[in-house]
């Protein structure tokens, strides 16, 4: 195999040209027949190696030397189960890492996926070797394309893979320097450096130790520098300057006495950056310091014409990023008066205690969520309104009018139906249509008409309606109330069936409720069955047993071959009674049966009845409990022991579903009654969907629902999800309009204070809005009206027992943001933005946020308080000109400010002074939420039937800093960043490069941004300022922000379905698969447990820890179960990511499937191994 590589055309080429130097060179005078018999010879080689069939290697020592299968036993124990790992593998020439890649491409595996990386000038198989080829060889090695490289000493240095866990020396080094950067390599904090050392070989050994001990002896020398050679120190000179205290401005704190010198600035400046909470752990903060000339001839305490003055800028993460010193004649004392007033900043604003120590460690936690956040878990007994309001008025009086709404259904019953009316004493409000579940689960919609005309009513009038309601309670619900019109909050009428196509809200009630069934049944409420009567008048009526109130019939037809003593079917339902078929007709007691039972006549006839099952709840399909629903109720009966109702039977069809319409009519009632409360104009079918919590925890999407209550309709989730995103584009509005002066820090913290679930909490409290939240579902002994009960279950009771239900703190601050959520959805038009239709949900925000930092009521309100700033309106320079119409040419937004727009591209590093423009954090801020919302918009819409967690996950991608880096990239926003960072610009400079290439490489592919690594931070902060310039200069019109998403985000997401698995990186969903896939392990278990605090006030902590075979190796303590998981999880990965399988099985005692490693790998413990 070595040979077909050491003799292709181009190799035999240089062979022979080696051959003619030597011959050349040692032999001038000899016959020239000798060189080209030795030349003939190395053709006839490489012709016979061309025409030899080497085979496929085989991973034996007949094929392979012990070397490589030594490095094959290794590979295998990182490969042998997936591809996740990264390995390089160094080589001396270029030749080895073709072979071993040619050999390891056929024995490596399937999971091993490797190339070669050398050098650009070589040659490989007669191709050049390019610059774009290792570039595209490296990309892909990072992206995972390829997991194992074998590669030259070009591999040394440059290459930055954190993902890198696994680096082997096959060839060994020739100087300590190769030997420190190949090293380098191993990123992972689970890496290996393996020395690949040949048994017994000294001049192997000696390598190793001297390239050890030379590094030893670099470290030494570089930790005994002098003070002189340090970066950063000041010189002799300046110190002497230093040394005059008096002449340089002072700070004596009052409270402790501690001194701000111009010396020790910028120490106490630097402890200051270095307490930052850093946004990653691999960067080292460092104040940046700019410094520009002046002219000192007006200040006093200089002597000269020129001098400098610095502007010290801090890092994004600081809560104050910028301050610029007093003018000095030397450039060292400049820097220390920049430090000194930017100390004096942070001392002012309490970010520097009053001995100078950064106080993050004492403030930032009482700023961050984990303290403005409320309990998952906690829990109280809150009352629950049960009955609205609308009842109320009239209430005892005698009305002179009522208000008729018609019920009907519009996909019928099982059997023909007769709609019904509802007369109320006060108009009734439009409601939206909603199922009713028949026994076979088709859903039915009830839809009801409110007519606008009121009908006349007497006295007499009303006694006959309640009497016709009361009756039939009775006949119906075995529910006998006391006749009293003025306790009467509704009455129930039918409606006439010729009448039912032509009803609309402009008809009159007198004409289309069945006054002539109302008369008659209350007339003749029944009829008894006597020997003379017909037959046939026993056939289609409701049949209602006098003694068990939960035995009602349908009579279907006379079954005259059957006799009252003959026995009971078989298929009939069960009953207590039932030695024949007069005894199951008869629902008396012992006593009386025995009185009665002489008395029957044994000739009546025996009718053929359909049973009305027991069910109420038709809001939900049948459940598993509820027997005798779908089947098996055809019993037979005999008609002498019943009461023959003289209601119709399509009317008293439609009358058992009124428990669950009267139940949801209720509900919207009540819903519409909490939007009085909240002063919103919100429609009862969103008001009562942001009210609604159908299971305990209906608050953590994607979980099983626990305890859920089926049959209430769609819950707060979606509203909910919706309405968390408007209220952070309002506060962010808000914020950003009414702290001009403010940093991004305190636009974050003032935010959080108003959007977190602790003052949504106390607001709703405030506003006794969980009165309002519905948790029950129909229950069978709410629906029914609040009159006196005289006979029926329940009479005990009152009727004002007080309801109250169990709500957790966060389920309270959920339901205000639905109603958020609510309040934007009903009047927002989809596809036309007008700022008219978004005032509800800003009024809804004030209402809800109850903060004199968001007192908006209409959208307009926040323009109308904005106050350009002077930057802004300032007149702009040609460069600040050009930069507008490059940037219109990318984007067709032509700007009125074109200073605004420069504002979006300064970054943090570039110092104010230099344009007096301010850096694009706080517009990034404002743009992060007006991009989340248009976002959310476009998911919110295009999948109405999707859950919140599906929405979140989907969400993420779009909102990823690793896609909208990809954005300023594609869109050429990354070319006008100003920025002076030396750093940066190679970081941009290499994102650039490896986006550019994946765009081109995905052939059409909208994904391709997922596969690089991450971009720097700035293009994605760049992409969210611009959009917030645009915001801002338009005057607000969030139809910009729409356009920009149309023409430049939303062509990546026109499919979702191709980031479903984007959301896996969650940090549990990581390490589920990490120990169930990568190292196969089952024995594995998380679990959480709540420590109770000891010390009042002080809350509890949820423990959450991961068992590995029986023994806890991980832990995370938080305030919520959820964060806890988190956090063990992160712990977990940070020492387990990167570790091959046969490494965890010996370090975590796993056995759980057979053992497919073998060898010894005892004692490799430390980071380098030698093999």
């Amino acid at each position: 195999m070595y040979w077909s590589l050491a003799f292709t055309e181009h190799e035999s080429r240089k062979r022979e040209l080696r051959q003619e130097f030597r011959y050349h060179k040692t032999k001038k005078d000899g016959p020239v027949e000798e060189l080209n018999e030795a030349q003939a010879l190395l053709r006839e080689a490489a012709e016979f190696v061309r025409q030899h069939d080497f085979g496929v290697p085989t991973p034996t020592a007949q094929d392979l030397s012990s070397k490589v299968l030594e490095l094959l036993w290794w590979l295998n124990q990182y490969y042998n189960r997936h591809g996740n790992h990264r390995c390089i593998v160094f080589v001396e020439q270029r030749q080895t890492a073709r072979l071993l890649n040619y050999i390891f491409g056929h024995i490596g595996g399937p999971h091993l996926r490797g190339d070669v990386l050398i050098g650009s000038g070589s040659y490989a198989d007669e191709q050049h070797i390019s610059l774009r080829s290792q570039i595209l060889t490296v990309t892909k090695f990072r992206q995972g394309e390829l997991n194992c490289l074998f590669a030259t000493s070009v591999a040394e240095e440059g290459l930055d893979i954190p993902q890198c866990n696994l680096v082997v020396r096959f060839d060994l080094y020739r100087t300590m320097i190769g030997y420190v950067q190949s090293r380098g390599r191993a990123r992972h904090q689970n890496s290996k450096y393996l020395h690949m050392v040949e048994q017994d070989n000294s001049s192997h050994k000696a390598l190793l130790c001297n390239a050890r001990n030379a590094e030893t002896v670099m470290k030494g020398f570089c930790e005994g520098l002098s003070g002189d050679r340090v970066l950063n120190e000041l010189d002799s000179d300046v110190a002497t300057y230093l040394d005059a205290e008096e002449e340089y401005r002072t700070y004596i704190d009052p409270e402790t006495g501690a001194k701000l010198t111009y010396r020790s600035s910028l120490s106490v400046l630097a402890h200051f950056v270095a307490s930052l909470p850093a946004p990653n752990q691999e960067v080292c903060l460092q104040a940046t310091y700019v410094m520009s000339h002046v002219d000192l001839r007006h200040d006093r305490s200089e002597i000269g014409h020129r001098g400098f003055q610095c502007e010290v800028i801090l890092p994004e993460c600081s809560p104050i990023i910028s301050a610029i010193g007093q003018p000095r004649r030397r450039k060292a004392i400049a820097k220390c008066s920049a430090a000194f007033e930017m100390c004096l900043k942070l001392r002012e604003n309490d970010f520097l205690d009053a001995n100078l120590l950064p106080i993050y460690t004492k403030q930032l936690p009482a700023m961050r969520n984990a303290q403005l956040a409320i309990s998952e878990k906690k829990k109280d007994l809150y009352p629950m309104r049960v009955k609205p309001d609308f009842w109320q008025i009239g209430y005892d009086t005698i009305p002179k009018c009522l208000y008729l709404t018609v019920v009907d259904v519009d996909a019928g019953l099982e059997r023909p139906h007769q709609p019904l009316g509802l007369l109320t004493r006060v108009p009734f409000p439009q409601l939206p249509k909603f199922p009713i579940y028949l026994k076979d689960d088709r859903p039915s919609n009830v839809i009801s008409i409110p007519l606008k005309n009121h009908l006349q009513v007497t006295n007499e009038d009303l006694g006959r309606f309640t009497t016709f309601f009361l009756q039939i309670f009775e006949d119906i619900f075995a529910k006998l109330y006391e006749h009293d019109v003025l306790k009467m909050s509704y009455w129930i009428v039918p409606i006439r069936h010729d009448k039912i196509s032509s009803i609309t809200q402009l008809s009159k009630p007198e004409d289309v409720i069945d006054l002539k069934q109302v008369f008659h049944f209350c007339e003749e409420r029944e009829q008894r069955w006597t020997p003379e009567m017909d037959t046939e008048e026993l056939v289609s009526k409701y049949i209602v047993d006098r003694g068990d109130g939960g035995r009602r019939f349908y009579s279907i037809a006379i079954e005259p071959e059957l006799k009252p003593e003959d026995p009971v079917p078989s298929t009939a339902p069960a009953y207590k009674y039932s030695k024949d078929i007069l005894d199951y007709s008869v629902s008396l007691w012992k006593k009386q049966r025995e009185l009665h039972d002489p008395l029957w006549d044994r000739s009546q006839p025996v009718m053929k009845v359909e049973k009305i099952p027991f069910r109420r709840n038709l809001l939900a399909k049948v459940e598993t409990g509820e027997t005798g629903i779908k089947g098996g109720n055809i019993a037979y009966i005999c008609p002498e022991p019943f009461r023959v109702s003289t209601l119709s039977v399509p009317f008293v069809a439609m009358c058992y579903i009124f428990p669950a319409v009267i139940h949801r009519f209720e509900d919207y009632l009540v819903s519409l009654e909490a939007c009085k409360v909240l002063q919103l104009n919100v429609g009862p079918g969103l008001a009562l969907e942001a009210l609604t919590k159908d299971s305990e925890n209906s608050d953590e999407h994607g979980e099983e629902k626990i305890n859920f209550k089926s049959g209430m309709g769609p819950n707060y989730e979606r509203l909910e999800f919706m309405g968390d995103c408007f209220l952070k584009m309002a506060t962010s509005i808000s914020t950003f309009v009414l702290q001009p002066d403010e940093n991004e820090f305190e636009f974050h913290v003032r935010r959080m204070l108003m959007l977190c679930n602790k003052n949504l909490f106390n607001t709703a409290l405030k506003l006794n809005l969980v009165d309002y939240i519905r948790t029950e579902s129909f229950s069978r002994r709410l629906w029914y009206p609040k009159l006196r009960l005289l006979r029926g279950k329940g009479m005990k009771n009152t009727g004002n027992d007080a309801i109250k239900h169990r709500l957790g703190d966060k389920s309270i601050a959920d339901v205000c943001e639905a109603f958020i959520g609510a309040a934007f959805m009903e009047h927002n038009k989809q596809g036309i933005w007008d700022p008219k239709h978004w005032d509800e949900a800003v009024k809804a925000v004030t209402v809800l946020v109850n903060s004199e930092d968001h007192e908006m009521r209409r959208f307009s309100d926040y323009y109308a308080k904005y106050v350009k700033p002077k930057y802004q309106v300032a007149k702009a320079t040609a460069n600040q000109q050009d930069l507008a119409e490059k940037v219109e040419k990318k984007h067709p937004y032509h700007f009125q400010y074109p200073r605004l727009l420069r504002s979006a591209f300064i970054h943090p590093s570039q110092a104010f002074m230099w344009e007096n423009i301010p850096n694009y954090q706080r517009l990034e801020f404002l743009g992060d939420a007006l991009l989340d919302q248009a976002f959310i918009m476009y998911l919110f819409y295009r999948y109405p039937g999707k859950d919140p967690a599906w929405l979140t996950e989907h969400k993420m991608p779009m909102v990823s800093n690793k896609f909208l880096g990809a954005v300023c990239v594609k869109v050429g926003f990354h070319q006008h960043i100003r920025q002076n960072n030396a750093m940066l610009s190679s970081q941009i400079r290499d994102y650039v490069n490896e986006v550019t290439e994946a765009e081109r490489e995905a052939n059409g592919a909208v994904d391709y941004w997922s596969t690089v690594s991450e971009p720097p931070k700035c293009l994605a902060d760049v992409v969210e300022a611009y959009v917030a310039a645009m915001f801002v200069d338009s005057e607000f019109d969030f139809s910009v922000v729409q356009k920009f998403f149309d023409m430049h985000l939303k062509p990546f997401f026109l499919d979702m379905s191709i980031y479903d698995s984007f959301a896996n990186n969650h940090p549990t969903t990581r390490l589920s698969k990490l120990l169930q896939i990568n190292f196969g392990c089952r024995e594995w278990r998380m679990a959480t447990h709540t420590q109770k605090s000891i010390l009042p006030g002080d809350k509890d902590k949820v423990l959450a820890m991961i068992m590995i075979h029986n023994k806890v190796h991980f832990h995370g303590v938080a305030v919520s179960g959820r964060y806890a998981r988190v956090k063990a999880s992160h712990a977990a990965l940070e020492k387990l990511d990167g570790l091959p399988e046969f490494e965890y099985r010996r370090t975590y005692g796993c056995d759980c499937e057979e053992d497919l490693v073998c060898g010894d790998a005892q004692g490799l413990d430390t980071e380098e191994a030698l093999i």
